[in-house]
């Protein structure tokens, strides 16, 4: 990776078409529920119908988004799904890669979170994983045609540093 061309990534077709094929399968089984003559299943099936359609709809919608999702160059880091501007690298305090279940992300802690908020509803729902002792902004590669492993070969080769947080004192990136 060098820092000379830009980092980016964009939706993967094939695991959304696995994710959307998931949601339409679910929405089946929960339809199929209805069939069943026990209240549970009655509560359940238009329950199940409603969120997997749901999903499936919003699945769909960017299976078909042929935008950049993410984006690191010199005017810092993009995330399509936080907002829709870049954060500059100037307001990044210290990066992190972080894991939870298995899912790998790139944490960021912002000098100043305020001025840059989530403006999506995917950035707000993201905007949770705070509280769980994540950073201002965790960004993932799931979903999309880049590896965990490139973005954070790129966060690190656009900000200069290859250490953890890139202050004095802190351990290597692993």
């Amino acid at each position: 990776m060098t820092a000379a061309r830009p980092f980016e990534a964009r939706t993967s077709r094939l695991r959304t078409g696995l994710l959307m094929l998931l949601a339409l399968g679910m929405t089946a089984l929960s339809a199929a529920l209805f069939f069943i003559d026990t209240l549970v299943a009655k509560i359940i099936a238009p329950i199940g119908v409603i969120f997997f359609l749901g999903a499936g709809f919003a699945i769909a919608r960017i299976l078909f988004d042929g935008a950049v999702q993410v984006r690191i160059d010199a005017r810092g880091v993009y995330w399509r799904r936080w907002a829709e501007k870049p954060i500059a690298f100037s307001a990044i305090r210290e990066a992190r890669e972080t894991d939870m279940m298995g899912q790998r992300f790139l944490s960021l802690w912002l000098w100043r979170p305020e001025e840059h908020p989530p403006t999506s509803l995917m950035g707000r729902l993201a905007n949770a994983n705070k509280t769980l002792g994540f950073g201002d902004v965790n960004l993932t590669m799931q979903g999309l045609d880049r590896s965990h492993a490139d973005l954070v070969a790129a966060y690190f080769d656009w900000r200069g540093t290859k250490v953890r947080g890139g202050g004095p004192g802190t351990p290597p990136m692993a």
